[in-house]
Formats: C-alpha cells, sequence, structure tokens
C-alpha cells in the first residue's frame, strides 16, 4: 500500500469542475493506480469493473480528462502530467532517495519507442544531470515483433473459387472474341465439371484465367487452318460469321 497526496484545491477549478461525475472517477481512479511517475498502464478490463462503467462511456471519460495526460505511442499507457508536481516531488533530485525511483520510471519511458520516446515534457522534469544528451531507444527483438506480423498474414481475407454460371461463361468468351462461344461455353462448363472443377490435381483458382489460356488455345488449335485463312486476308472479320465458321 501506499499514500498519495491529494489538491482540495481542484475543487474550485474550472476544468475539474466542468468534469462529468463518471470523468472524475475515472482521474481518481487513475491518479490511485498509476505508479510512482504518474505512469498508468490501461487495463481495460480490471478497470471497467473496479470504476463499474461501460466501454463506451470508458471512452467518453477519457476524451474529458485528455488535457490531464499524454498517451504513449503504443496507446497502451497514459501519463498524468501533474501527477509528481502534486506528490510534491518537484524539482527531482538524484540524490533524493525518494526521487530515484521515479527518475528511473521517466528514463525507462523514454527511452521506449513505444512508450513515451523523448518526450520533451518528461525530459525537462528530470534534473539537468539525468537529462540524456542523445537517447537511445529502446526497440524490440525480431522474434517479439514475428508473432504479430504472422496474425496479420492469417487475418488477410482469401477469395474463395466460386463455380460460374454457362451463361457467365458465354458472356465472357464473346468478350474474348472466342469463336462459337455458345457451344464453347458449354462444354467447358461440362469438361471442368466433370473434373470437379480442377486443373490437374488442383482446385481452380480462376475460371476466367482457364478460358484465356488453355482453352482459348486449344480453339485455335484445333480450328487453325480457319484462323490462317482469316488471318491472311482472304476474308475479312466484318463479313465472317463465326459461329458459322467454325461448326
Amino acid at each position: 500500500m501506499r499514500y498519495i497526496y491529494t489538491n482540495n484545491a481542484k475543487w474550485d477549478d474550472a476544468w475539474f469542475c466542468g468534469l462529468s461525475n463518471d470523468a472524475k472517477i475515472l482521474f481518481y481512479y487513475i491518479s490511485e493506480k498509476c505508479d510512482n511517475a504518474g505512469f498508468y498502464e490501461i487495463n481495460k478490463k480490471v478497470l471497467l469493473v473496479q470504476t463499474n462503467l461501460t466501454e463506451a462511456k470508458s471512452r467518453d471519460c477519457f476524451t474529458e480528462i485528455k488535457k490531464a495526460y499524454i498517451m504513449s505511442n503504443d496507446k497502451s499507457t497514459i501519463w498524468l502530467k501533474n501527477y509528481i508536481k502534486h506528490q510534491r516531488k518537484l524539482p527531482l533530485n538524484s540524490l533524493n532517495k525518494s526521487h530515484i525511483q521515479i527518475i528511473k520510471l521517466i528514463k525507462k519511458n523514454l527511452q521506449d519507442v513505444n512508450k513515451f520516446y523523448e518526450n520533451k515534457e518528461l525530459i525537462d522534469l528530470l534534473p539537468i544531470e539525468e537529462q540524456p544528451k542523445k537517447i537511445e531507444p529502446i526497440i524490440l527483438p525480431e522474434s517479439k515483433i514475428e508473432p504479430k506480423i504472422v496474425k496479420e498474414i492469417k487475418s488477410e481475407p482469401t477469395k474463395r473459387f466460386v463455380v460460374p454460371k454457362i451463361e457467365e461463361v458465354k458472356e465472357y468468351m464473346i468478350l474474348k472474341n472466342i469463336p462459337n462461344a455458345e457451344n464453347e461455353s458449354i462444354n467447358f462448363f461440362n469438361f471442368y465439371e466433370s473434373k470437379g472443377w480442377k486443373v490437374g490435381k488442383n482446385p481452380m483458382k480462376s475460371w476466367k484465367s482457364a478460358v484465356d489460356g488453355t482453352w482459348s488455345r486449344s480453339i485455335r488449335e484445333k480450328n487453325k487452318d480457319k484462323f490462317s485463312v482469316l488471318e491472311q486476308g482472304f476474308e475479312t472479320t466484318k463479313v465472317v460469321d463465326w459461329n458459322q465458321k467454325i461448326k
């Protein structure tokens, strides 16, 4: 158990008086739960139970009291800006035993890139001899970052293959100028339906790719003589009825 100071002059403070009752409770709660330097690591579940606030209400209350704190870079910790002042610990003195822990807590949070890295307000609280000229950041090793990356990769949505309708295949073949699209769409559908919509041993990922690739090439191969005649200019595409030519 530890004892803290409280300033009854706050009841005359316009900002504090303007807070809702729930926001005042939250402010008191954080003041009593924070460490000796005013840092409070947010434990949402415990906070909601002990303050009897709903999650939505707690968000509103944090917004109300935002003037009194600074949020860490990773949004996990808040620092009450005037806490050390109200505990009569200022100015901090590195020779004072009761101040040493506070100085260590501040320096630790200043070094952590996820917390309050190089925060000027915190640096200014430190004694001159304790203020770092250059802060070396604490970076988590790769092994501790990996699980988060893996989780993000797993959460990416994967596209599920949907068996097309014959009409969809026909429309796509017409769009791709495939001859005799009506018959070919039926043949395409029946062929891959019999294969369980697999390409070799693997499930099909895109039926449109199958139309553009193997199926389109097979049509040109079996009708290469008719295609070559058209390409040589003996007939023009303007007068060709493709459905009749390929039959």
